[in-house]
Formats: C-alpha cells, sequence, structure tokens
C-alpha cells in the first residue's frame, strides 16, 4: 500500500460529496463500491491488460483500486484518496509508477469537478 493520502476538502454535507465524487469517479470509468458510510472503493482498468503488457498497458487501461474515505465536519467533507492496490501484482506487472501518476491525474481531475460544481472549500 502507497503512503499517499491525498486530501480535497469539498464545501457539502456527507451525502452531497459522495454523490458528487461518486458522479465523477464514474465519469472517469471507476466502479465505486462502499464498505460503510464512510469508506469506499474504487476500481478500474484491465488486470489482464496490467499482467500482459504492464505500464504499457496505458493509464486508462492499467488495474488500479483506490480507497476513498469520508470525514465529516462543520458542514464541509473531507475526501482521502489513496492507492489500495498489491504492492506484489504492482511489482510483478511493474505498474507501480504509472498507478502514482494515475493516483495523482484522478485527485486533480476530482479537484477540478468539484470546483466546477462550486463546491471546492
Amino acid at each position: 500500500m502507497a503512503n499517499d493520502n491525498l486530501e480535497l476538502v469539498v464545501n457539502a454535507d456527507l451525502n452531497g460529496t459522495k454523490q458528487a465524487v461518486d458522479e465523477l469517479m464514474e465519469k472517469m470509468g471507476f466502479t465505486i463500491s462502499y464498505q460503510n458510510s464512510f469508506e469506499a472503493t474504487a476500481q478500474r482498468g484491465s488486470g489482464l491488460a496490467s499482467y500482459m503488457m504492464g505500464p504499457f498497458a496505458g493509464k486508462n487501461n492499467v488495474a488500479v483500486k483506490f480507497g476513498l474515505s469520508y470525514r465529516e465536519s462543520g458542514g464541509k467533507t473531507s475526501v482521502f484518496l489513496s492507492d489500495t492496490g498489491s504492492g506484489l501484482g504492482k511489482t510483478l506487472t511493474l505498474t507501480g509508477g504509472t498507478t502514482k501518476k494515475v493516483l495523482q491525474d484522478v485527485f486533480n481531475t476530482l479537484r477540478e469537478g468539484i470546483s466546477r460544481k462550486g463546491l471546492q472549500a
């Protein structure tokens, strides 16, 4: 598991934030599954493409698994985005560097989308 834990503060309650984040993540091709009210997993890409082609699968096809954590306080919600994919899998497919870039790209796209919606704190 990577140490990267990127934080985005949203000027909305928990439900409004989750709705906005889910919409943006789905537009980027992610499937979201919630473990509980405050934790979710977002997955995208092909494990087969990552295995067969490694980093040459391209950043939109390499298999990634990110964690989303939500913390609400004072009418604002913090969203924490982190890489939860297997370190062994990234080592075997040589996609660790690609995954870091995808994580940063996803975070930047989320921040831009939240800003466009007028929700960035």
